[in-house]
């Protein structure tokens, strides 16, 4: 790639009065005779396009213009002599690091002042080699960038070791106070998120969670109990303990009733005996005293009147005697009398009845009788007295028998109706014995009631213990069953851990003043996040300088220990640029028989085939021969592939004619390889031989242009 010159363009520059105009091509000459403006027009040059124009002895500024180059970007660059535009070592940097301190000695010779440094022996010396064909230049500007005290300090088994001053003094403090960011870090850290506080946030997160979950639970277990509360309800509404009592006192009815048919039945049996020996007895004694009616004489009852008469005399007559109405003289005789009366009317009485009873039993029915009563009591007949006695006791005995069979009518009737009623109303139900009792069947159901109101009332204890509300009743299972002791454990444990987490914080409140000092927030109701968010900013940016002073004065260090063993090989690669193509191709073609150049000791040498001169052993014009083949072998060197542009103020001016012809072969094959050729001169010679090689060897490519007041 080319870079070059395409036009200059100056006003009012020293003699050259008004606007002028030099357009560019690969093989330019200016010519013009002496004081027509030539040296103004270089040192024009030099300031526009060179950083180093103040290192020139430079005569005082005049005119203006513009320089336009092409080649460094996409687009012309316009230079001035102005010291605030960028300047061409500023463009070049950027693809050619390390380039020469002054890249206006290699590409610029100014008035046939050849040698590239005043006052050395020959012209050069092993300093501008440095700086134009090794990178000892670039090491002493990189160098001049570190300080003395990082040149004197060292790496150490991975620590930095130097005087504690400068970058190593600041790296420590900033080192110092990154050490207390990080342990105030540390300590906010086990409050809060890297630590046992949000270790304690989480923990009571999770704990929550749980609670939440259990508390769904809870409402679902109570939606459960509702439910089971009102199934057994509504199981139990069949099973009222009114209706059960009712039935009950039924089976009661019914039990009792079959109870006593059973005992009226077998007591009718026992009497049933008696109750017949009674039918037969009334009609025997009936019989009987048909038969005495007819056979007995009937006593007059007169005596019986007589005798009740007597006793009444003699019971008044003795109450007289009592009662003093009468004496006992004239009272006891009566009422004796009197019994004595008494006593003979009944004898004759008792008598006669006596005689007619006999009569009677010698009678052949009442024999009839005697016998069937003997056959249905086992004893003999007595009397008529002992009949009558049987009998009412017999009656007795009928007549209870027969209230026992009306009892065991009215107890049937009872007992079916019972039966009727229960077999009704107990049918809607299963019994696991369809054989049970009625009161066992009962009974049964009594206890299936009882279940369930114990069921019941276990549930709505238990519903009660939830203290739920039935509008917080939860329907959908959460997939986890409530638990009352998980609960309370759980619920203690976050209790336990609220305490905690009020111990972190207030022991957080400790630090808040700190955090309010190394943040710079002020505000002390800041939350706790903000002050946090604070501290590791004010963190991180105390880690990046730590880090980027430590980095620097590491890179420092690592880069002047690399220093040092580049500089140990400087010699050598100055040595070897010399011995490159780049060196001799030009050294042999400019001098005609220089083969070799060679530094010793700081001075340089050139070889022939036969033997070797130190360069300020050779005459003028060979010093000149050298030094142009080195400034061309150096441009060559530092520029690499780029071909940029020589500008030649009369270089060959005070070289013979043979001399200038290899002079101008030499810049022809630059040319040809692409560089800019600007030659300046007022000698006619140097402009004919210019003008002729030009016009041969470039044609169009070729510009000629004469400085004319």
């Amino acid at each position: 790639m080319s870079i070059r010159i395409e036009e200059i363009n100056v006003r009012d520059l020293g003699p050259l009065k008004g606007e002028h105009h030099f357009p560019l091509d690969t093989f330019n000459l200016i010519y013009g005779k002496n004081e027509q403006g030539k040296t103004f027009l270089v040192e024009f040059i030099i300031r526009s396009l060179f950083k180093a124009a103040s290192k020139w002895n430079l005569r005082e500024e005049t005119g203006e213009g513009k320089i336009s180059v092409v080649g460094l970007s996409e687009e012309e660059v316009i230079f001035t002599p102005s010291k605030r535009k960028k300047k061409l070592e500023d463009y070049l940097e950027e693809s050619l690091p390390g380039l020469p301190p002054d890249l206006s000695k290699l590409l610029v010779v100014k008035g046939a002042e050849l040698e590239l440094v005043r006052g050395e022996p020959g012209g050069v010396n092993r300093a501008v080699l440095k700086d134009f064909l090794s990178g000892e230049a670039l090491l002493d500007e990189i160098e001049r960038k570190i300080s003395a005290t990082v040149l004197k300090s060292t790496i150490e088994d991975g620590v930095i070791v130097g005087k504690d001053v400068g970058d190593i003094a600041k790296r420590r403090v900033s080192g110092e106070e990154l050490y207390k960011l990080d342990e105030l870090v540390e300590e906010v850290d086990r409050l809060d998120s890297g630590g046992t506080r949000a270790s304690l946030e989480r923990e009571i997160g999770s704990l929550t969670t749980s609670i939440e979950q259990m508390e769904i639970a809870r409402r679902h277990t109570a939606f459960n109990l509702q439910n089971d509360i009102d199934k057994l309800t509504e199981s139990k509404s069949d099973l009222a303990s009114n209706e059960l009592n009712e039935l009950r006192e039924q089976a009661v009815t019914y039990s009792g009733a079959k109870g006593r048919i059973k005992r009226n039945v077998e007591k009718a049996a026992d009497l049933e005996e008696a109750s017949s020996n009674y039918s037969w007895l009334t009609e025997a004694l009936r019989e009987y005293k048909q038969i005495t009616a007819n056979l007995k004489p009937k006593a007059s009852k007169i005596f019986l009147l007589v005798t009740l008469g007597f006793l009444i005399v003699a019971i008044a007559s003795l109450v007289a005697v009592l009662l003093d109405f009468a004496t006992p003289i004239s009272g006891i005789p009566v009422s004796i009398g009197a019994l004595l009366v008494m006593g003979g009317c009944g004898a004759y009485y008792l008598l006669s009845q006596s005689r007619s009873e006999k009569a009677i039993f010698e009678d052949h029915e009442t024999q009839r009788i005697k016998l069937e009563y003997h056959e249905h009591f086992g004893e003999e007949m007595t009397s008529l007295a002992s009949m009558e006695a049987l009998e009412h006791e017999l009656q007795e005995a009928a007549v209870a028998k027969q209230q026992l069979e009306k009892n065991i009518v009215e107890d049937r009737e009872l007992l079916s109706t019972a039966e009727g009623r229960l077999s009704s109303r107990l049918s809607k139900y299963e019994f696991e014995d369809p054989n049970l009792e009625w009161v066992e069947k009962i009974n049964d159901l009594d206890d299936k009631l009882n279940t369930i109101n114990h069921q019941i009332n276990l549930k709505r204890e238990e519903l009660a213990g939830l203290s739920v509300d039935p509008s917080d009743y939860e329907a959908e299972y959460p997939g986890a069953p409530y638990q009352k002791s998980t609960l309370d454990d759980l619920e203690s444990q976050l209790f336990d851990l609220n305490n905690q987490l009020m111990e972190e914080n207030a022991r957080f409140e400790a630090v808040r003043h700190k955090l309010s000092v190394v943040t710079g927030i002020s505000d002390l109701t800041t939350p706790l996040d903000g002050f946090i968010q604070g501290l590791r900013e004010k963190r991180d940016d105390q880690s990046v300088d730590y880090r980027s002073r430590t980095a620097d004065l590491i890179s420092k260090i690592l880069v002047k220990e690399e220093l040092a063993l580049i500089r140990e090989q400087e010699d050598v690669k100055i040595q070897s640029s010399l011995d490159s193509e780049q060196q001799t191709r030009p050294l042999h073609q400019v001098t005609g028989h220089y083969t070799a150049i060679e530094l010793q000791d700081g001075q340089l040498v050139v070889s022939d085939p036969f033997e070797s001169f130190a360069i300020d052993e050779l005459s003028t014009g060979a010093q000149e021969q050298v030094l142009l083949a080195l400034r061309i072998g150096c441009a060559s060197h530092i520029l690499g592939d780029k071909n940029l542009f020589l500008i030649l103020d009369d270089a060959f001016q005070y070289a013979d004619w043979d001399r200038r012809e290899r002079f101008m072969d030499e810049v022809v094959r630059l040319g040809k390889k692409g560089w800019q050729i600007l030659y300046l001169t007022m000698d006619d010679h140097i402009r004919n031989l210019f003008q002729d090689r030009g016009e041969k060897e470039f044609k169009k490519g070729f510009r000629f242009h004469e400085l004319k007041e």
